[in-house]
């Protein structure tokens, strides 16, 4: 018998950070880098489902920083085999 399983998350980081750097990569997406300065507030939440082989995701982020502020919703899903 399939259960559902549910797990939530969140992080954040408030206070003065000279240079920050974030750099990933994803196999669906290609390369990204994402380079803040005097960083005040970055954070995220969100929810993970999964059932059997199958993962949704829903979540939010958002870095904000005296030159520059940045929003992001993503979506996901998954399915291992």
């Amino acid at each position: 018998m399939d259960f559902w399983g549910i797990s939530l998350y969140q992080s954040w980081h408030n206070g003065r950070v000279n240079i920050t750097g974030d750099i990933g990569y994803n196999a669906s997406d290609g390369i990204s880098a994402n380079l803040i300065d005097k960083t005040t507030f970055a954070g995220q939440i969100g929810v993970k489902l999964l059932k059997g082989d199958m993962r949704w995701g829903l979540g939010y982020s958002v870095n904000t920083s005296s030159h520059n502020n940045d929003q992001m919703i993503n979506a996901t899903w998954q399915l291992s085999f």
